[in-house]
């Protein structure tokens, strides 16, 4: 990665930041203990997804284009804005029982977290070789930015297209982006998966509301 070195980040292009040890172990420790070993008091269920980016996007062949997910937290930004037919009513979200281990994540000042509007899990299993799926922009609100948290380590990356860098999975980085920004996962080689959680938010200086009140 061709990182400018700041004080407590690395910056991997314009507006492309890159941050280690993100949260403490002890909250990492937390949320792989749900998400890697399944062993929360709840089950953290991993759904088939038919693909992984749109139609349009599709860099792979067919038959890898697909992977597991597990949807934490979702909320439709159109209900959201539409502030004349919302007249100040909390806006519908779907959260499951896991969206509070993500806490440290949204609290870390480093993030800006203000609104989330869709945080999910994602699980690529091992291919004989790296399956870049497709460049692809998560939502179209330009205010909005995307955050991927890296689960585990391996030789799986975030591609951009823009500028051909890559950020390598390591276990509690961080990588955060404008949303519009178009970029590709993929799959390891070296581990039996890749797994990272992809956060879609608006930032701090967007809306006020506490994450916590929502749903």
């Amino acid at each position: 990665m061709n990182f400018v070195r700041l004080e407590n980040h690395m910056e991997l292009f314009k507006d492309c930041f890159v941050y280690d040890d993100f949260i403490s172990d002890k909250d990492f420790k937390a949320l792989a203990t749900a998400v890697l070993d399944n062993k929360h008091h709840s089950p953290f269920r991993w759904d088939y997804s038919p693909e992984v980016v749109g139609e349009q996007d599709v860099m792979c062949d067919e038959l890898d284009h697909y992977q597991l997910s597990n949807t934490m937290y979702f909320m439709h930004a159109k209900e959201y804005w539409d502030k004349d037919n919302n007249k100040g009513k909390r806006p519908k979200a779907y959260k499951t029982s896991h969206f509070p281990l993500l806490f440290p994540i949204f609290d870390n000042p480093k993030l800006k977290f203000g609104v989330p509007m869709r945080v999910k899990a994602n699980l690529n299993l091992r291919t004989k070789e790296i399956v870049r799926h497709g460049f692809h922009c998560d939502n179209p609100l330009k205010i909005a930015h995307t955050a991927i948290f890296y689960m585990n380590d391996c030789n799986g990356y975030t591609e951009f297209e823009k500028t051909g860098d890559k950020c390598y999975s390591k276990a509690n980085r961080l990588c955060v982006f404008p949303t519009q920004t178009r970029h590709s996962g993929t799959t390891c080689t070296d581990q039996k998966r890749r797994v990272v959680i992809n956060i879609n938010f608006l930032p701090d200086n967007q809306d006020g509301t506490d994450p916590r009140a929502r749903g």
